[in-house]
Parts: structure tokens; C-alpha cells; sequence
């Protein structure tokens, strides 16, 4: 129930700044239409107009639609590779009271070495494993070998 609730969400969240969009657009044809624009509304719709499309695809699309588009190709696609963690930072921020963390991960893959950083939501049941010097089973993608997920 709450997993259907979550997913919603989401759904409701990644649309909402394109539905404000056009709403903001709807409502501006009809005032030129009842009235002659006057100069607030020359100014003040367009530009909300324009930013809340712009915070539709420079923020909610690439975190909440792209992402995890990106993770289903990855676990479809991804090569398999050993990758070892060089770092670990903690970002401060927590998702459901679980701790976002950055990890820099040092792996070989066709032929060269690549060190890249991921953001990872980590149980804490799992904390004690992620430390400096650890190594995972990695998924790559074979056309961007900077794109990377844990197996």
C-alpha cells in the first residue's frame, strides 16, 4: 500500500511544475483575450510560464523520470565488473532515515581504470561494509563506462 502511495507521488510530483505550466499559459490567453495586456501580465506570465517548465526538465525529469530509467538500463545492459571504494562522504542528506552517501569507486574496464563518484541511499544494516579499500560486484554501461550502479 505505501509502495503504491510512494510511486503516486512521484508521478504527481514529477508532472505538477508542467501542469502549473500550462495552466500559467491557459490562464494568460484567457486575460489577453478579456482585456488588454497590461504591463504586469507582459512580464509576470511569460516568466513564470518559463520557469516552471524549467524546473520541470532541469530538475524534476532528470531526478525523478531520468534516474531511474538510467538504473533499469544499467541492471538490463550493465557489464558486470569488480569496483573498489576509494572514498566515502557523507552528504547529509537522508531518505527515509537512511543516509545518502558519496562514494568514489576506483575500477578496471576494458582496459583502462576509472575512479567515479555515485550517490548511494545506504541502509544502515549495510553502513559497516561500505569503508575505504572494499570491493563490489559493479554494473557498467558499456557506451558510457562513467555510468555505473552496484550489482
Amino acid at each position: 500500500m505505501l509502495e503504491t502511495i510512494s510511486l503516486v507521488l512521484v508521478w504527481v510530483s514529477t508532472r505538477a511544475f508542467l501542469w502549473i505550466a500550462l495552466g500559467i499559459a491557459w490562464f494568460a490567453w484567457r486575460q489577453l483575450r478579456q482585456a488588454p495586456p497590461t504591463l504586469l501580465g507582459i512580464l509576470l506570465l511569460p516568466t513564470l510560464f518559463i520557469s516552471s517548465l524549467a524546473i520541470h526538465f532541469l530538475i524534476s525529469k532528470p531526478l525523478f523520470i531520468d534516474l531511474p530509467k538510467q538504473q533499469q538500463y544499467l541492471a538490463e545492459h550493465g557489464i558486470p565488473t569488480k569496483g573498489c571504494i576509494y572514498s566515502v562522504q557523507d552528504t547529509a542528506i537522508y531518505v527515509n532515515r537512511m543516509p545518502m552517501l558519496k562514494i568514489t569507486l576506483d575500477y578496471h574496464f576494458k582496459g583502462q581504470d576509472y575512479r567515479t563518484e555515485l550517490k548511494q541511499i545506504t541502509p544502515h544494516s549495510a553502513l559497516a561494509e561500505i569503508r575505504r579499500g572494499e570491493c563490489f560486484l559493479l554494473l557498467v554501461d558499456p557506451e558510457d563506462p562513467t555510468s555505473i550502479r552496484f550489482h
